[in-house]
């Protein structure tokens, strides 16, 4: 079978199993974006085995909302990533001095982390930097070459390096910009609760609320990055929520009477908004409230509440949550 018929069989399975197929350049669009991740769009529409005249065109619509949606929702936790990393940074830097991140037994809680955990946890952060501070060099990056920025046998802070090969360390604040988000939660996790205070007192929420907010921050931006579908995630842990949250998302009750919470995709785009308001009052969420209402269209005249699909209690519901952070932005 050569390719072009290869691509003609998808467009038949596709067909063969009920989907309208509305476009001439189906199969084109099948070998660009992908068999599986149409099909991936589309799986929430089947109905006992078959897409029951859902339009190819819708299930590329999807696709497309979501590419949006996953730009957008990139450029906002690229924000709070810098704003948290930044004050991870501060605090231990100004508790520990430049170069004392290094001995986390120094800084982390060893009520409730034993000292052997925090001793790995310290040598897959001290290597991480390492191997990346090697990269930064080889870029050229001035700021790994000047010596202030680098610990030497004269500095207050002198620490001995398990390996002689290895680069100069640098300080706090140029180390942890080499981490990803999920290792700068890791080391959120590791301090101790007041220090956890002093950080989450910069966002205007509780300790335990900006772990859960950040933790499920961290999946949303690699699903974002690896071009995972997003407006179809569901959590396996739900990230905590304000009261004052609840009116906007889908919640359901138990026969026991007690209140389920959504886990899909609007219990972390709520968090996200209002952690970005909180550094930025003036910062537009208008690309991504219309990411949404494209992503929420119906796919069937008869189709379920997709605002609904995504976790908010109703559309109207999601506007008015939008409403209150877009009245606040230029």
């Amino acid at each position: 079978m050569n390719i072009q018929d290869e691509e003609k069989s998808l467009v038949d399975i596709f067909n063969n199993r009920g989907m309208s197929i509305d476009s001439e350049n189906a199969s084109t669009t099948i070998k660009n974006v992908g068999y599986y991740k149409l099909k991936e769009y589309a799986r929430p529409f089947i109905n006992n085995g078959s897409y029951d005249g859902l339009l190819f065109s819708s299930v590329l619509k999807r696709y497309f909302f979501d590419k949006n949606l996953r730009i957008h929702l990139l450029h906002i936790i690229e924000m709070i990533e810098l704003a948290f990393k930044n004050s991870l940074a501060e605090l231990i830097g100004n508790e520990c001095g430049p170069f004392g991140y290094l001995e986390f037994l120094d800084w982390a809680d060893q009520k409730i982390y034993t000292s052997e955990y925090i001793i790995k946890e310290q040598s897959f952060i001290k290597n991480t930097i390492l191997k990346m501070t090697e990269n930064m060099n080889r870029c050229s990056h001035l700021e790994y070459f000047d010596s202030k920025n680098l610990i030497s046998k004269g500095d207050k802070y002198n620490y001995v390096r398990k390996y002689s090969e290895y680069n100069n360390y640098p300080t706090v604040w140029l180390a942890f910009d080499l981490l990803s988000f999920g290792q700068l939660h890791h080391i959120y996790q590791l301090l101790p609760s007041e220090s956890k205070d002093k950080i989450a007192k910069n966002f205007n929420c509780g300790s335990s609320q900006l772990n859960s907010w950040i933790g499920s921050m961290v999946l949303v931006r690699n699903a974002c990055a690896h071009s995972s579908n997003l407006i179809d995630i569901e959590f396996k842990t739900l990230p905590k929520t304000r009261n004052n949250w609840k009116e906007y998302l889908d919640i359901h009750k138990r026969k026991s009477g007690k209140e389920e919470i959504t886990n899909k995709l609007a219990s972390v785009i709520i968090p996200i908004v209002d952690l970005a308001h909180n550094i930025d009052e003036n910062y537009g969420f208008g690309d991504i409230h219309r990411d949404i209402q494209n992503a929420i269209k119906p796919v069937r005249k008869d189709g379920e509440n997709q605002a609904q699909a995504l976790g908010f209690s109703s559309k109207a519901k999601m506007n008015k949550f939008f409403s209150i952070y877009l009245k606040d932005s230029h």
